[in-house]
């Protein structure tokens, strides 16, 4: 960026010509091309300009930084020293347990209250400019839900992910949040997941007075047509809960009166995923395996078919049964190159279960052992960690 004084996140928006995109590698770092590019562009010493890019990337790596910006950078007229005279940093939340240092410094008076509350109760909260209040299990679609709402011509009023393991009272508390945003008006709750019954029970069980249809479109469609300002009696509360099945969506109305119903939904499982070439005679092997996630995640995809090979497990030091009596047949190995050296045929695909602080590496595991199809189910996992991975895939 050529001038300084303005925020580097408006300038980007608003004026390609004073600013100049120069990509980074995250596996290469600070090129020479790099330096020379920059430094030729705003006339800036060489010397100089390396030595505070290596060091901003530096710490952007060891940081777990998500945004570094050095505005404005001065350079001093007489001497031609180049000062860092402010700057603006973000650190991922995911890599706090990592980070305590640079978390122990974190000023909880210069955030939202309501965000601070959700975070207590294990939520994600983030408030942003509509009045449809969302709340969805999972990140990944909690982003889709927003972007369908603005495709439709609405506007959420926040980004909440309840995460997997929700219960009565996190559901509770998540609506509570939603519903203390007095730009809120509707509620559109999308649900996905195996456990239908399980995610209508606790939306039942917390006091709302529900309405349920089958199509996300239409839930959508609804949500926005409940929360435009013309509506005479504001406060519905809409939402979608899908599976393999059968699916709902849910509207609050009076409090005098409460619905509930469900349809049954023509979507069927497809046998085979051809682009992934999945199909019932895929094998599978589970890193994490004898954890809790993967024990039940094991269990429950043996009952639709699954051909389970086995597992990894970094906690134990020799090969042995798993401890679950349902997988008991099933072996466990100490790392998966043992565990694929030890079967007569390679496995097709291999499950990731484990922390999220631990993803990344059970992921490299699978790509170095030239594993065709790796499926990761943690959430959160740090960004940076995610660019290691990415890096391995590319090379």
């Amino acid at each position: 960026m050529s001038h300084g004084g303005v925020s580097g996140i408006e300038v980007l928006v608003g004026d390609d010509l004073n600013v100049l995109k120069v990509p980074l590698n995250y596996a290469e770092g600070v090129t020479e091309e790099m330096i020379t590019i920059l430094s030729e562009r705003f006339a800036l010493d060489r010397k100089q300009l390396t030595a505070i890019l290596q060091g901003l990337f530096t710490f952007y790596k060891e940081s777990d930084a998500t945004l570094i910006e050095i505005n404005p950078l001065i350079r001093e007229s007489e001497s031609g020293r180049l000062i860092c005279a402010s700057s603006k940093i973000s650190i991922d939340d995911a890599a706090s347990k990592r980070q305590g240092q640079m978390f122990s410094l974190r000023d909880k008076s210069q955030e939202m209250t309501v965000e601070l509350e959700a975070e207590k109760h294990g939520l994600v909260y983030v408030q942003l400019e509509g009045n449809i209040g969302c709340l969805v299990n999972g990140a990944g679609l909690a982003m889709a839900t927003n972007d369908a709402v603005a495709e439709y011509g609405g506007r959420c009023a926040n980004f909440l992910d309840r995460g997997g393991q929700a219960t009565k009272e996190t559901m509770v508390k998540a609506f509570e949040l939603i519903l203390s945003d007095i730009r809120v008006n509707t509620v559109l709750v999308n649900i996905y997941g195996g456990k239908f019954s399980q995610h209508v029970r606790l939306i039942a069980e917390s006091g709302l007075i529900l309405f349920a249809e089958d199509d996300f479109g239409s839930a959508v469609k609804k949500a926005i047509q409940l929360a435009r300002p013309s509506r005479p009696s504001p406060g519905a509360i809409l939402s979608k809960a899908t599976d393999s099945s059968r699916s709902s969506r849910f509207t609050k109305t009076s409090a005098s009166q409460q619905f509930m119903t469900a349809y049954p939904c023509s979507r069927s499982t497809p046998s085979t995923i051809s682009n992934l070439n999945i199909g019932p005679d895929t094998k599978v092997i589970y890193q994490g395996f004898t954890g809790k996630a993967a024990t039940l995640n094991a269990l429950a995809t043996m009952a639709y078919g699954t051909q389970i090979m086995g597992g990894v497990s970094p906690s134990i030091h020799s090969f042995g049964p798993h401890p679950n009596p349902s997988l008991s047949h099933l072996p466990v190995f100490p790392t998966l190159r043992t565990a694929i050296s030890s079967f007569p045929s390679k496995p097709h695909a291999t499950a990731v279960l484990v922390p999220a602080l631990q993803a990344a590496s059970a992921i490299l595991d699978a790509i170095e052992a030239e594993t065709p199809l790796i499926v990761s189910v943690a959430e959160h996992v740090p960004l940076h960690d995610m660019f290691r991975v990415q890096a391995a895939l590319r090379s």
